[in-house]
């Protein structure tokens, strides 16, 4: 009888965490199909990350145009103090040099672990493990995804994958956020020019129409036809 609590217990456990990491993924879905506003996308799909998997916050760090630096775009859980740490130097994170290559990473004692940038942030912050997965493009990794515990050795090889498909799902916003803003610079940029040369041009073609009317009222003498 024992057996088969502990059995049907232990099933029911793993069915409602299915059943969260589901919805989490719904909800990823969701909102990359509901904005194309970044930070909103980014936010939403940390906080799913971390309420997907039970553990406290999750961000999301995005590669900034020289790819040798992470930036923090959307956080869940995390102080302030930690969020404005700075930004990952990727030649000082070999964790986020891994990750980057396109496999997750798991650290089971982050406050112990040599790979990390800023571990005295990670053991004020009481981040005790970590997993750390890539936002890959079409063409090239984008950043990275890590979800945070307070408990040591608490992700596994099945919550990594899981992960993988939240950040899957980031990378689709993200390339869609991107190309937004891309195509929103250019209809600046367009409008920009069309002023500029609308601006240039006023002054001679209003020269020229003075010139004209001088000439049509006969103030300049008279005209030939030709």
């Amino acid at each position: 009888a024992f057996a088969i609590v502990y059995l049907a217990s232990t099933i029911m456990n793993r069915l409602r965490e299915r059943e969260r990491q589901i919805g989490a993924l719904f909800e990823a879905t969701n909102a990359v199909s509901s904005t194309l506003s970044l930070a909103e996308v980014m936010e939403r799909l940390a906080r799913s990350a971390a309420e997907a998997l039970s553990v406290p916050s999750a961000s999301i760090r995005v590669l900034d145009d020289s790819a040798e630096r992470l930036t923090m775009t959307a956080s869940y859980g995390l102080s302030r103090e930690y969020i404005d740490k700075g930004a990952v130097d990727l030649a000082r994170s070999p964790l986020d040099r891994d990750a980057l290559r396109g496999a997750p990473v798991i650290i089971d004692e982050a406050q112990q672990d040599g790979r990390i940038q800023y571990p005295q942030a990670v053991a004020e912050e009481g981040i005790r493990s970590m997993v750390v997965v890539p936002v890959m493009g079409k063409q090239r990794p984008l950043g990275v995804l890590r979800v945070y515990s307070d408990q040591p050795a608490r992700f596994t090889l099945d919550d990594a994958a899981f992960v993988m498909a939240i950040a899957r799902q980031g990378a689709m916003a993200l390339e869609n956020a991107l190309t937004h803003e891309a195509l929103r610079k250019e209809e600046r940029s367009r409008a920009q020019y069309v002023r500029l040369v609308t601006h240039e041009l006023r002054a001679p073609v209003g020269g020229a129409q003075s010139l004209l009317r001088t000439l049509l009222r006969g103030l300049a003498g008279d005209v030939p036809p030709q």
